[in-house]
């Protein structure tokens, strides 16, 4: 089993869009994050009998040591999908992520700062529904460790994070979303996780140490 630790924004129920801006960790940033170890940085989407993630990946055993894979995780039902795409993300750069729904499928992006899009693909997710009906959106920073190991990683620092129903849009706040501070084993959130906030829930940095 693995220790892990994360950061998690998530929507009330409704939402059919989410998009962030992150400035990813440089490689100096993470510390002892080695082979079994993994960081993610992503967006999801669950609803009644789906849940899905998009998103960056620091993963060695996976040859992701010198820079982040984008990635996307499907569960639908009891099957469960889980691939790296071919996209690849500079350490210490900064990227827009998006999730749209659409009936049936999940439209990903991902933009550079420049604001160009460097990456587009539908992923076919049958109960996945335009509307947001019984839908949560939400934003994750996690880091997963070897069991008894350490390992740790500064300035996950998300700038924009905004969240959409079919009929508004909206920075993420208390009045829209919770906050979640999570680790296993439980009871380690004040020194596993510690956050900056510079606006609510929508713009912070995140570290992540487990000890």
């Amino acid at each position: 089993m693995a220790d892990y630790a994360y950061r998690k924004i998530e929507s009330n129920t409704g939402y059919r869009k989410i998009e962030a801006t992150i400035t990813l960790p440089t490689i100096s940033d993470l510390s002892d994050v080695a082979s079994g170890d993994s960081l993610y940085n992503y967006l999801g989407m669950n609803g009644p009998g789906f849940d899905f993630e998009f998103g960056f990946g620091f993963d060695p055993s996976a040859g992701l040591d010198d820079e982040f894979g984008v990635y996307r995780s499907m569960v639908v039902g009891s099957t469960k999908d889980w691939a790296y795409t071919t996209l690849r993300a500079s350490a210490g750069s900064t990227y827009r992520l998006m999730i749209a729904a659409e009936n049936g499928k999940a439209k990903c992006y991902v933009y550079d700062a420049n604001n160009n899009e460097i990456f587009q693909q539908d992923f076919n997710v049958s109960p996945m529904k335009l509307n947001g009906s019984n839908q949560r959106v939400r934003r994750v920073s996690a880091l997963n460790c070897a069991d008894d190991a350490a390992a740790a990683v500064t300035d996950n620092r998300w700038t924009s994070t905004l969240v959409a129903t079919s009929t508004s849009n909206a920075n993420a706040t208390s009045s829209n979303c919770t906050a979640s501070n999570v680790t296993d084993p439980s009871g380690n959130q004040s020194s596993w996780v510690s956050v900056t906030t510079y606006n609510s829930y929508y713009n912070e940095n995140i570290n992540l140490d487990i000890r």
